[in-house]
């Protein structure tokens, strides 16, 4: 049977999970990953796990924080004037809201959660909501296929 290798298109069903094995990502609910491994599409533990799998086969990846969704920065934790948000936006912990930031000199807006609420100042987190954390995948290649025809690749 054919195994995944660098530069095979691949279909992967998944189930993303917390150490606690709660899942808060699936492919029931996105979709199959689909990906040109060693292209650096998905994170790079998901594509290294997959070279050598044939279809059908299912494994249990863990990846460090570091591998998915990055260490927690707390600077990237800052105290705004309340005045800053918007008017009509009544500011309460937990709320993820949209914030324009500069990066390379361009505007964008990224999500970001409320983690504090004073009379004058909100307190902002601009860290993934999973970063610091431990992801674990369920996967299984669904498909294995050549890039350049998306045909099935033969034994």
């Amino acid at each position: 049977m054919i195994q995944a290798n660098d530069g095979d298109f691949v279909k992967v069903a998944y189930e993303a999970m917390l150490e606690d094995k709660e899942i808060f990502d699936s492919s029931n609910d996105s979709g199959l990953m689909e990906f040109i491994v060693g292209f650096g599409t998905v994170f790079p533990g998901i594509e290294a796990a997959v070279v050598g799998m044939k279809q059908g086969e299912t494994k249990v990846i863990k990846l460090p924080a570091s591998g998915a969704y990055g260490e927690r920065d707390e600077e990237l934790v800052q105290e705004l004037p309340r005045q800053s948000l918007s008017a009509e936006l009544s500011p309460q912990p937990g709320m993820i809201i949209g914030m324009m930031v500069e990066r390379d000199g361009k505007k964008q807006q990224v999500p970001a959660s409320i983690t504090a609420v004073a009379e004058n100042t909100v307190t902002i987190d601009y860290n993934h909501p999973l970063a610091g954390r431990e992801i674990f995948y369920r996967i299984t290649v669904e498909a294995i296929n050549e890039p350049e025809s998306g045909e099935a690749k033969s034994n």
